[in-house]
């Protein structure tokens, strides 16, 4: 199986961590302006995040910057090869980059926020 994550902080890593675990090849596409928040949280074990390393075990990452013409095609390209797109952004944030389920669902199964936009709470976001 081939997944690629679009996901920060607990939810998504956590959720595709375990499928990593598994043996599913995972692909975490990460800001490129800094990559995801969870990299600067303590505690810190040789210079490195300790809840990061955790979380992302097993995967392979990938930089890219999604609002940019360079990068959606490099998304594109990840998309092709894959079975599974974990999201965690905020709702509606991947409908507007132009991944939204409309657009990739026949492409691969989404599992995130994008496709929960009639949640009671689904405008509020997790994280500020």
């Amino acid at each position: 199986m081939h997944v690629v994550e679009i996901g920060t902080f607990m939810a998504a890593p956590f959720a595709t961590m375990q499928l990593a675990d598994l043996g599913a090849e995972v692909i975490k596409a990460e800001n490129l302006a800094g990559g995801d928040p969870v990299r600067q949280t303590g505690p810190f074990l040789d210079g490195h995040s300790s809840p990061f390393v955790r979380l992302n075990r097993n995967k392979r990452s990938v930089a890219l910057d999604l609002k940019t013409p360079e990068g959606k095609p490099l998304l594109e390209s990840l998309l092709g090869t894959t079975d599974v797109l974990v999201e965690n952004l905020r709702p509606g944030a991947l409908t507007g980059l132009g991944f939204g389920y409309p657009a990739v669902h026949g492409v691969a199964a989404v599992l995130g926020k994008d496709r929960a936009k009639s949640a009671p709470d689904s405008a509020r976001c997790g994280v500020r």
